[in-house]
């Protein structure tokens, strides 16, 4: 309860804190990717001697929002999905999801009149053996990957009481289960009773005990799972692991302490299972032997594993052999500490391209959960990186026994081991422009602002990345001139102005550099070589030809005279009238006869106004006056006649 109300508090200064900040004008926004659903069950009823098996309950009830004894509810970035194999379904968006079962107080602190819980002191449920008794009640996790049979993964007894470790939030799932899809039981048993007669005098009062069994399963998968092209282990190419070696008993699964398995070994000429990498494009090795996995676009390099055992208790169909619980388990090589492996740990560590080496992952009780006969467990999708595999686990040998009991058993410890590396097999590397984010440039593509290089997760590639500028030669041709030489680096930005090529190399591959050009800047050269796709002894073969370059990068051609006008131009002695027809010719040439036409009506306007002046000064003077001015215009006249008549024959020549 007292949880609840702090989760209620700390929603209502939410509340008052977003209300605040909208009235002072600011905004907030609420990204909850998580939400709480709340799981319907089943409530199984027994007699008070019975051990919770499901099959004889004496009845039941559907569980929607919880029992008197508790609520359970699973949290993460889930959705609802359509039903599986008749079990309700969801898929998980990312992450994993969390389990919580919070335990009311109803059934505690009240009379004997009323149901109120009671301790328990069976250890049995739904015949499974738990290491203590229920009393307040116990709950219990199982998992199945194919809805039919499952794995106890963990059990809590006593959790109603104050000294109980029991959580709300009990469990949290992992990568393996939900990449594979995974079927998941809860099982909440207690015990309570009610007092339904008083004894009287000398009489013992009556009770009516009943013991409750609340059962909540679902499924739930990845759903990028859903999406992926990698579904089987059969998919090639391939490579198998399935090296084993013998690391004695209790040196922390000490590989240094290994050796190889010989004819007096119980593990001797069988085995348990093997790894299979797949969804790689090519495989290689690096000197030290090491295998390398190269991965291209679309590929799913993934790791699964392969019970070749039908039954981890009765190995190698002998009663002898099993897969021991290892309640004490350690590994040196990855410093792990004694916890409980179970059946079988997996670890799995990764190191990324930086050499950051990462905590290793385990997962505990790894044989049982994969006791599914013919089925492969996809462990994980890969990127770059390198990694280091172990399945540590414990055989126990009985082999010594008279009747059913076992006269001291051997323990001995095995450890599976491997390691990879995985590289992108691309020698892609993409321009990002910076004056429009996350925009590719293409090969020879010029910006402004500059650009940045985008690895695509390719960390292991070599790039190399020289800039040149522009120098104009004294003849008018251009030189390019190295100005740095230099490593390339992912999400760097380059923003001087030159001509950047960029060379990728993959150390994994055998293909030759692949070699990209990018211009930074506004010159009017680098424009001309990007927008032309021009080579420099190109650009500058058009220059020696009399191109000339223009502020936008086009190149202009050269303007030339015709022959027949230069002999023109010779035998008027470069006259007034002959350049003045030249210089008409090159006018019409460049803007057509729109200007010829234009000088033609200019005359004749000239010629008009003359007339209009001659009229008004007739109109003004005296008939001498008049006389005068026709004569003046008259000659006036005779001379344009004669200019014009002169040109005329001028243009006949």
């Amino acid at each position: 309860m007292k949880k609840i109300l702090e989760k209620i508090q700390s929603r209502l200064w939410l509340g008052i804190t977003a209300f605040v900040l909208a009235m002072s004008g600011l905004s907030v926004e609420v990204q909850a990717k998580d939400v709480s659903i709340q799981i319907s069950g089943t409530n199984y009823m027994f007699e008070e001697k019975s051990h919770y098996n499901l099959s004889e309950a004496t009845g039941s009830s559907g569980i929607t929002a919880g029992t008197d004894y508790g609520v359970f509810s699973i949290s993460g970035d889930i959705e609802r999905a359509a039903d599986y194999n008749g079990f309700k379904a969801y898929d998980v968006k990312s992450g994993n999801i969390s389990f919580s079962y919070n335990v009311k107080s109803k059934l505690m602190d009240v009379s004997d009149e009323t149901w109120h819980l009671i301790d328990d002191k069976t250890k049995v449920v739904n015949g499974i053996e738990l290491d203590s008794k229920i009393l307040s009640g116990a709950v219990i996790l199982q998992s199945s990957f194919d809805g039919n049979k499952w794995v106890t993964d963990s059990c809590w007894n006593n959790i109603h009481s104050e000294k109980s470790d029991f959580s709300s939030d009990f469990f949290v799932t992992n990568d393996i289960e939900l990449i594979n899809g995974c079927y998941y039981r809860v099982i909440v048993a207690y015990k309570e009773t009610k007092k339904v007669t008083d004894g009287g005098f000398m009489k013992v009062a009556k009770y009516e005990t009943i013991k409750n069994a609340e059962v909540y399963s679902f499924y739930a998968i990845s759903k990028e799972e859903k999406n992926t092209t990698n579904t089987s282990a059969s998919g090639t190419p391939r490579k198998e692991f399935s090296y084993i070696v013998n690391t004695g008993k209790d040196t922390g699964y000490d590989i240094k302490q290994g050796k190889d398995l010989d004819i007096d070994d119980p593990h001797f000429g069988w085995k348990l299972g093997y790894f299979t990498v797949n969804g790689y494009t090519r495989e290689t090795k690096e000197s030290d032997g090491n295998v390398v996995f190269l991965k291209t676009v679309g590929d799913d390099i993934t790791l699964w594993f392969t019970l070749c055992q039908d039954d981890i208790f009765n190995l190698n169909n002998s009663d002898n052999l099993s897969i021991s619980r290892d309640k004490n388990g350690y590994d040196k090589n990855y410093q792990i500490k004694q916890t409980d492996f179970k059946h079988g740990a997996l670890i799995v560590k990764y190191t990324d391209e930086e050499g950051n080496s990462h905590d290793p992952v385990i997962y505990t009780n790894f044989l049982e959960a994969n006791t599914r006969t013919g089925a492969d467990t996809k462990i994980q999708i890969y990127e770059e990186g390198e990694y280091e595999v172990a399945l540590d686990y414990e055989i126990k040998n009985t082999s010594r026994k008279v009747g059913t009991v076992e006269v001291v058993p051997e323990y001995t410890n095995y450890k599976l081991y491997f390691k990879f590396s995985i590289r992108n097999g691309n020698t892609m590397v993409f321009p990002r422009d910076l004056k429009a984010p996350y925009s590719e440039l293409k090969d020879g593509q010029i910006t402004e602002a500059g650009f940045s290089i985008d690895l695509a997760k390719s960390k292991y590639l070599t790039i190399d990345i020289v800039r040149e500028i522009v120098t104009v030669n004294e003849d008018g041709t251009i030189s390019l001139d190295v100005r740095n030489n230099t490593v390339g680096k992912d999400n760097k930005e380059y923003t001087q102005e030159g001509k950047y090529t960029i060379t990728v190399k993959n150390l994994y591959s055998n293909g030759d550099p692949t070699p990209k050009v990018i211009y930074v800047g506004t010159d009017k050269y680098l424009l001309a070589l990007s927008k032309g796709n021009l080579s420099v002894d190109k650009l500058n073969e058009k220059i020696l030809q009399g191109y000339t370059v223009d502020e936008g990068g086009f190149l202009v051609e050269p303007v030339t005279i015709s022959a027949d006008v230069e002999e023109k131009k010779e035998e008027t002695n470069n006259s007034e009238s002959t350049v003045e027809i030249l210089e008409m010719e090159l006018l019409e040439r460049e803007t057509g006869s729109k200007e010829t036409d234009d000088k033609e009506e200019q005359k004749n306007e000239s010629e008009n106004s003359i007339d209009t002046d001659i009229e008004k000064e007739k109109s003004n003077q005296g008939p001498i006056v008049v006389f005068l001015g026709v004569v003046v215009c008259l000659g006036a006249y005779l001379g344009t006649i004669k200019k014009k008549s002169t040109k005329d024959s001028m243009e006949d020549k």
